[in-house]
């Protein structure tokens, strides 16, 4: 797992440390709805006859973490991105502090079931024990 931590104007490595703490804590109090998230996943690009790219789906514990506070509810929330070998994002999840989640990941392709359709990402929204989850569709060109 890769942790960020807020940067420090005060370059205080006391201070990054503590932040650190903070959201390893916060990112494990969340494990069972990072996993969960990640099986609705899995089960809708399965669903859509495209195992192969479940088997790619990353794992939580890959993406990279941060906390994000906003500004007008006052409320922290996780953010996690994934990133290709490249680097370039290919998906995320935003995790509230309410509880509502919203994920995705970039799949890419071709619908194996209805040519009409490319299935540009895989996402999952709700709260835990109430996750939906869809393909993000295009027209196929």
């Amino acid at each position: 797992m890769k942790v960020k931590t807020f940067y420090s104007e005060a370059d205080d490595d006391a201070v990054d440390e503590r932040i650190t703490a903070v959201l390893e804590q916060y990112i494990a109090e969340q494990e069972s709805l990072l996993k969960a998230i990640h099986a609705a996943m899995q089960a809708e690009l399965i669903k859509a006859d495209l195992s192969e790219k479940a088997r790619l789906l990353p794992d939580p514990g890959k993406a990279h973490y941060e906390l994000r506070f906003d500004s007008y509810d006052k409320r922290t929330s996780l953010y996690g991105e994934w990133k290709d070998r490249d680097g370039y994002k290919c998906g995320s999840l935003l995790i509230h502090q309410g509880g509502q989640v919203f994920a995705e990941w970039d799949v890419v392709c071709a619908h194996p079931q209805d040519k009409r359709w490319f299935v540009e990402a895989v996402t999952v929204w709700g709260k835990a024990g109430a996750l939906g989850s869809e393909l993000s569709l295009l027209a196929a060109v």
